[in-house]
């Protein structure tokens, strides 16, 4: 009776599942980046207007409104990435304001760094005819959205709330329990 409540690790999703998992999240999350960034010409617009009051504050208060406006982006990043985490892998992240200021920060480095070679060959393939260019673009989508959804997962996977995923597998159904729904792993 004791094994009907023993908490396990281990996935039972296969290679295609998990693949196609991590296609999902970095298509969910490449797309709410992309409504993000729409929305942020908008923040671009609010942050015009805040830079008039910044400006008669001198050097510090234009720094100041550049400083907040990359926190952010970077705390929506990492929300939005928090979202897809838990929706694609069950996975709970802490969600204090200072873990998705790192979040997004870690997030966004580590996509630039993975994104180098699709940007040089992207450089490369501008003087490509459209149609070879389409099917670069069609093809670098496939790859990096399961490039991008294994970074998101392993970036998640730094901030989860451990408090919320500790399980030694010998604790009973009502101490695995918490606020949130039962432990991930079981």
């Amino acid at each position: 009776m004791a094994d009907d409540y023993a908490c396990s690790n281990v996935d039972d999703d296969s290679t295609g599942i998990i693949v196609a998992k991590y296609f999902m999240h970095g298509a969910a999350f490449i797309y709410l980046v992309v409504m993000l960034f729409v929305a942020l010409i908008f923040l671009a617009l609010m942050i015009a207007i805040m830079i008039v009051p910044g400006v008669q504050l001198g050097a510090l208060g234009i720094l100041g409104v550049v400083v907040a406006s990359f926190a952010i982006l970077f705390m929506a990043v990492g929300w939005l990435n928090v979202q897809v985490s838990q929706h694609f892998w069950k996975i709970q992240v802490k969600q204090k304001w200072l873990s998705l200021l790192g979040h997004g920060f870690l997030l966004l480095i580590v996509i630039t760094i993975a994104g180098i070679p699709s940007m040089l060959i992207n450089a490369m393939m501008i003087s490509a005819d459209l149609w070879t260019y389409v099917k670069f673009l069609i093809i670098n989508f496939l790859i990096y959205s399961s490039v991008i959804g294994y970074i998101c997962k392993r970036v998640a996977e730094v901030f989860t709330d451990d408090e919320l995923t500790t399980c030694t597998g010998s604790m009973s159904v009502l101490d695995r329990t918490t606020s949130r729904g039962q432990c991930s792993h079981c």
